[in-house]
């Protein structure tokens, strides 16, 4: 069964040119061991890795950021190496339709890197809709062909981002980026109705910032206030905006925090919490990877937003409301990574998985992480689990 997420164009442009771009290879062999004495795993999708302390942690962890209470969330994807578009069996998202847990594999090491790609889907989707910018990530949003990547008017983008991620509130697509050409179709009069027009109003480490040139306070399609919502940066190397639409979360700051992170102003979560470092370090090295830190994971369906709800509903906070089934030996942990890389069919790979689970049984664990696969290993060293996965074919 081919591994897949199927896609969705926020803003209805047939210029994705879903290139397959997977050279995703399935080699990974885990961590040494729960203890994270090198911090290291051997899965080399989504990682160039990086220090941090004694961690070896993967390069896309410079932009993600813990929240006012200390506690993260996040969603990454290689968007070349992960062919993962139109194609297989997790839920298709529907707007209006809640995804429920039975649509989700119940082995975790599938379903959580699944529940973040399902939730990148739709936040780059609908996310870059309002900017007329749906065209920055190919593959998985909507078909197309090959060349360019087409805005919401139909003309072709050269720039490209090929990583996405989520750091709480904040999504990051990093890439081949021009500024100046996303300027002109950001400041330029909208070419579709859920676009909107905007103009540069400040700079964050040289990020400019772009917000709506009308701030009313009615709602465009997608549930964005023009007020409080639609405020994207775009630098040489990347582009961000914010997933959640909340007025409460002040725009340029939510953008602030994975800026100045990334470009050694701040501090990524990964130099803030050990915890979290030995998590990602040693579960966060896939194609796709999926997890967070701080309170504990709420057992409820990954949400499908709605028109109505825009990207904030159940996409706020740390974990909340974001696994995609009922995990209940992880209902107490304290910090999670799970990643998947596929390899170039689409329909195997491997998969590797960290947590901080309090009261971790060994039997449990071996029964539960990894269940679906043709060869898995649990170890678990009081409360820090690791596990390594692989599947000859994927599948619920």
């Amino acid at each position: 069964m081919t591994l897949g997420v199927a896609g969705c164009s926020g803003d209805g442009s047939d210029g994705s040119d879903g290139s397959d771009g997977s050279d995703g290879s399935s080699g990974s062999d885990g961590g040494d061991g729960a203890d994270g004495s090198d911090g290291s795993s051997g899965s080399d999708g989504g990682s160039d890795g990086g220090s941090s302390g004694s961690y070896e942690v993967p390069e896309y962890t410079r932009w993600i950021t813990s929240d006012d209470s200390g506690a993260v969330f996040y969603a990454y994807m290689d968007w070349e190496a992960s062919d993962i578009a139109d194609q297989g069996t997790t839920p298709t998202p529907t707007p209006g339709e809640e995804a429920t847990s039975s649509d989700f594999p119940q082995d975790p090491m599938l379903g959580l890197p699944f529940s973040g790609a399902f939730v990148l889907v739709f936040t780059v989707g609908f996310g870059l809709a309002p900017f007329g910018l749906s065209g920055l990530v190919s593959g998985g949003m909507g078909g197309g062909t090959g060349g360019g990547q087409q805005t919401a008017g139909g003309s072709q983008l050269s720039s490209q981002a090929t990583d996405v991620i989520l750091s709480n509130s904040a999504v990051v697509l990093t890439g081949d980026i021009d500024p100046d050409e996303l300027d002109e179709q950001l400041t330029s009069e909208p070419q579709s109705m859920m676009a909107q027009q905007f103009e540069a109003t400040d700079e964050i480490a040289g990020y400019t910032v772009y917000q709506p040139v009308q701030t009313t306070e009615t709602e465009s399609m997608m549930g964005a206030s023009t007020s409080t919502g639609g405020t994207i940066a775009v630098g040489d190397d990347a582009v961000l905006f914010r997933s959640s639409q909340e007025a409460e979360v002040d725009p340029i700051e939510a953008l602030r925090g994975p800026i100045e992170a990334a470009n050694g102003d701040g501090t990524p979560a990964t130099d803030e919490i050990d915890e979290f470092a030995w998590v990602v370090a040693n579960g966060g090295n896939g194609d796709i990877s999926f997890g967070g830190y701080g309170e504990a994971f709420e057992q409820t369906p990954t949400p499908t937003p709605t028109p109505d709800e825009g990207m904030g509903g159940g996409m706020g906070g740390s974990q909340g409301g974001m696994l995609g089934a009922d995990y209940e030996l992880l209902g107490e942990a304290q910090g999670i990574a799970s990643s998947l890389t596929v390899d170039d069919s689409g329909e195997s790979g491997s998969g590797e998985f960290a947590g901080i689970v309090p009261g971790a049984s060994q039997s449990e664990m071996e029964s539960t992480l990894g269940s679906s696969a043709a060869e898995s290993s649990v170890t678990v060293d009081g409360d820090r689990v690791t596990a390594t996965a692989t599947w000859d074919e994927f599948e619920n």
